[in-house]
Parts: structure tokens; C-alpha cells; sequence
């Protein structure tokens, strides 16, 4: 039975997001704070935030008591400096390409600056969230601290852009070593728990926590006014993959599986969504494999808005989450919130999360991209009923779960370390 404690109802809580990459984490992020405003409205929240997630979210825009929307200005260059530049993130992957892979430079350079102004503004509150604990280091603050293990992906793949490189990989198991001693521990899932132990037998389970995340029900407020597959040229049937060129994204084996799917499905569209999917367009992979700056089958749209990203799964033949190492499906939980049949990888955290959510989804071996062709081609000939059985099923299940729930384990918890 869920326990609403109620020691104390006015706490004042910070939460720390440099990252300014727009996905997963930023969502929940904004998610949690708006059903910590509805169940618990007396807690002040301030929301520190890179400059970059604040307009791409509409973060800008929540008005509500006692939440505050913070710019953390020493990241402030990344957003009108330098790297505003149209097409800066091809001129950056090209410089790094080229002259970083050796180097000490970190992707996101969370460093002095940024340490400098967390230690001035994180004062007064009672506790602080971080979270994205990877490459900033340990700021010195007299505050309770919390941190958020999305995962330790950094630990397994580098070499290339979009991954990690020796020296990087140093520096964040510095940086992370420090965070793991000094905070309390946030875990998504029983998978990232087991994770943490493998990497850091040695943290006492006192300090771990395991609450899970819910779907992202401020997508229900949106409007589905834009006329997306004409501003994006989608004139017929397609499978979304919402995704980032990573890879542990495995986006190769997914090409490779709709090259087979594509010869008897010619009118089928593969499209891909998330920062940064738009430069995949033109791309080789392993150097076998290209998506053309031209092709209209198989291609990356970029950032899309929530408007945009919930029309997108709504109208999807199904929706793809191909990762082979990640904390959750983020993806699955938007397509069972909004309503698309799901196919997603059998990696463990995933298979965790379709259990304790009792949702519908097609599995398959991320390693074998045939088994992936099969699996697309079994949910293409499902008939319209059993797919809509799905997602009905889904869709009442997964909102039996509820943001409550998630709150009222953070609020929890905060009583029993206060």
C-alpha cells in the first residue's frame, strides 16, 4: 500500500540539469516537477536548467507557485556563443573527428565555471537533485545531495564520435567515483541497481534508491494542429524510431533490417527523430551502410517538438527502440502513453519495465538484425483490431501506474532523510 507521509510539506528542493541535451532525462525532469506542483504544491522548487533545454522544452513557459525555472549562465555560451552557429553540431563533430580523439576535451566540458556557479546558487535548500552526474565534477555544497545512475554507458562504448575516448572515460570515472561517495543514490530500475553493485560493490545499499518513472503525461495537453508530414515530406506508411546517433542506439542493425523489410514494403518510410538524427542524413555506417543526403525512405528529422513527436507515434505503423544497453525504454513509455504498437529490443531493463507496467510490446535480439526484419514484418501483418488490442491494453495499464506514485516516493523518501 502506497504511503503518503506527511512529516513535512514544505520543503525547498533544487534540481541540476547541465546537460542541455534534449532527451530522456530532461523530459522526466520536467514531468516530475510538474506532479510534484500537483501533489505536493507546498514544496518550493527551483529547476536549474542549461539555457539550451529551456526554449526546446517550453520550460520558459511553466507558470505555477513555487516552481522557478533557473538558467545556469556559465553554460550560457553554448546557446549564443560559438555553438549557436547554424550548423554547429556538424562543425563541432568535424572538429572533434579530427583533432579531439586523443585529447582530454570533453563533448560537454562541465568544468570550473560551472562548479563555481552551482557553489554560489545551491545554498538553503534542503536537498539537490542532479540529474546527469556524468562529466561535471563534485561541486562543494552544504546541501543533502541526490543523484540520478541513468546508466553507465561510458563504460562500455568509445572510440568514435558520439561515444567516449580513453581519456574521457578517465575523467568520468573520476568525476563519478566522487558523486557515488558523497550522495545518495537514485536508480530507475532493479537492472541499474544490480549495475551500480557491479561497478561499486562497495556502496551500502542504505544508499540506493529505487523509484521508477512513469510515461510523460503532459503530452496529453498537447494539440494536434501541425501539419507535420507535410513539413517533413512523410506521404506515406513509416516505422518512428525516436532515437540519438549513439551506439548503444544500434541504428545500423535497424537499417539493415528495414533494407530487407523495405524490398517487399517499397512505399514503407523509416524515420528517426531526437537531437541530432538530422545529421544522420548522408551518413555511412561501418563504413557499408550510407543513408543518402537525398533518400525519402530512410531518414533523420532532428529535434521534434512534443506536438510534433505525439502526432509522429500516434500515426505510426509502430514505434522502435533498438538500444542494446540503456536504463528504460523512454520511447516505449511515450507510444504506450500516446497509443503505437511498440517493438522493442530484449535487453533486461526493458523486459523489466514491460513487466512491472504491464504493457504489450514485440520483442527481439538487438544482435540479429534478421530477427529484427522478422519481428517488424510479424507486426506489419497484424490486423488493425490486434494492434488496437495493444495499445488498449497498454494504455490503461500504463496509466494505472501513475505519476503519484513516482512523487510520493521522492517526497518519501526526503522524509526519511531529513
Amino acid at each position: 500500500m502506497l504511503s503518503m507521509t506527511t512529516k513535512k510539506k514544505n520543503y525547498k528542493i533544487a534540481l541540476i540539469d547541465q546537460k542541455g541535451n534534449i532527451g530522456g532525462g530532461i523530459k522526466f525532469a520536467k514531468q516530475l516537477i510538474l506532479n510534484f506542483n500537483e501533489f505536493y504544491p507546498a514544496i518550493k522548487i527551483d529547476f536549474y536548467v542549461n539555457p539550451n533545454s529551456i526554449k526546446k522544452l517550453n520550460l520558459n513557459k511553466i507558470n505555477l507557485k513555487n516552481i522557478s525555472i533557473k538558467e545556469l549562465k556559465s553554460l550560457k555560451l553554448r546557446e549564443h556563443g560559438f555553438f549557436s552557429l547554424k550548423n554547429s553540431e556538424k562543425i563541432i563533430k568535424q572538429i572533434q573527428e579530427k583533432f579531439l580523439k586523443k585529447s582530454k576535451f570533453l563533448n560537454y566540458y562541465y568544468s570550473g565555471n560551472l562548479n563555481l556557479e552551482l557553489e554560489k546558487k545551491i545554498k538553503g535548500y534542503d536537498f539537490a537533485f542532479f540529474l546527469w552526474p556524468y562529466l561535471i565534477d563534485l561541486p562543494e555544497i552544504k546541501v543533502k545531495k541526490f543523484i540520478i545512475l541513468h546508466d553507465f554507458m561510458f563504460k562500455y562504448y568509445f572510440g568514435g564520435f558520439g561515444s567516449f575516448n580513453i581519456n574521457e572515460i578517465e575523467k568520468q570515472n573520476y568525476f563519478l567515483d566522487k558523486w557515488v561517495k558523497n550522495s545518495n543514490i537514485i536508480v530507475t530500475s532493479n537492472y541499474m541497481k544490480k549495475e551500480l553493485n557491479k561497478f561499486y560493490p562497495k556502496v551500502s545499499d542504505k544508499k540506493i534508491h529505487l523509484i521508477r518513472i512513469g510515461p510523460l503525461t503532459y503530452f496529453e495537453n498537447t494539440k494536434e494542429k501541425i501539419d507535420i508530414f507535410k513539413k517533413f515530406n512523410i506521404n506515406s506508411k513509416y516505422i518512428l524510431c525516436p532515437t540519438v546517433d549513439k551506439p548503444h542506439k544500434n541504428i545500423l542493425n535497424l537499417i539493415k533490417a528495414f533494407n530487407l523489410v523495405k524490398k517487399k514494403h517499397k512505399k514503407l518510410k523509416l524515420v528517426f527523430c531526437g537531437s541530432g538524427t538530422n545529421l544522420m542524413n548522408g551518413k555511412l555506417f561501418d563504413n557499408k551502410i550510407q543513408i543518402s543526403e537525398t533518400d525519402k525512405e530512410v531518414f533523420g528529422l532532428g529535434f521534434v517538438s512534443d506536438e510534433e513527436l505525439k502526432i509522429l507515434i500516434k500515426r505510426a505503423e509502430m514505434t522502435i527502440n533498438t538500444s542494446i544497453y540503456d536504463a528504460g525504454n523512454g520511447s516505449g513509455l511515450d507510444a504506450w502513453q500516446i497509443g503505437s504498437p511498440v517493438l522493442m529490443s530484449n535487453i533486461p531493463p526493458f523486459i523489466e519495465q514491460l513487466k512491472y507496467l504491464k504493457v504489450q510490446a514485440v520483442t527481439f535480439d538487438p544482435n540479429n538484425h534478421f530477427d529484427l526484419y522478422k519481428k517488424i514484418n510479424l507486426l506489419l501483418k497484424y490486423s488493425k483490431n490486434k494492434k488496437q488490442q495493444m495499445i488498449t491494453v497498454s494504455q490503461k495499464n500504463i496509466r494505472e501506474f501513475g505519476w503519484k506514485k513516482v512523487v510520493s516516493e521522492y517526497f518519501n523518501l526526503m522524509n526519511k532523510l531529513s
